[in-house]
């Protein structure tokens, strides 16, 4: 999904930039939780019950994206700048359409459109559906990582 930079989202980067949260408000995007040393990705990973390491990154991003959320509105959603593949900001797709993301380390959690977030962000959002599978890729790294080198 195409997430254009927009006059809106120069504002609200300004607005973000200058830790205007009134300002913010304003624009529809409502602090949620208050600001910890956890990034983005580690706080996704955090809500869905996992620790963030390398490994558990490496399989968010390995597992395919799609330009739509899924029917069951369980998704993680990534932003990224469309003629770049690396990712720079993960959140969690609701229900009622809106993300719950992190945008930083050190910073709060915001809940948004889609649309609402820094211009730093890109300008392409994708969804990873949380799935059954998904779920047992993330539990089976974390397993694996703990019985370390000398398991096998």
């Amino acid at each position: 999904m195409l997430v254009p930079i927009t006059e809106r989202r120069r504002q609200i980067t300004d607005l973000f930039n200058s830790n205007d949260l009134e300002g913010l408000a304003k624009l529809g995007i409502v602090l949620k939780e208050g600001a910890s040393s956890i990034d983005c990705g580690a706080y996704v990973l955090k809500k869905l019950g996992y620790v963030s390491t390398r490994e558990t990154h490496s399989v968010l991003w390995s597992e395919p994206r799609s330009p739509a959320p899924a029917h069951s509105a369980r998704c993680i959603v990534v932003y990224r700048f469309e003629t770049k593949p690396q990712i720079l900001q993960h959140g969690l797709y609701q229900a009622d359409g809106k993300v719950l993301s992190k945008w930083g380390a050190g910073e709060p959690v915001f809940l948004h459109e889609i649309q609402d977030v820094p211009v730093d962000f890109g300008d392409l959002a994708e969804f990873i559906e949380i799935t059954d599978d998904l779920r047992y890729k993330l539990q089976q790294t974390m397993e694996n990582r703990h019985r370390g080198p000398d398991y096998y």
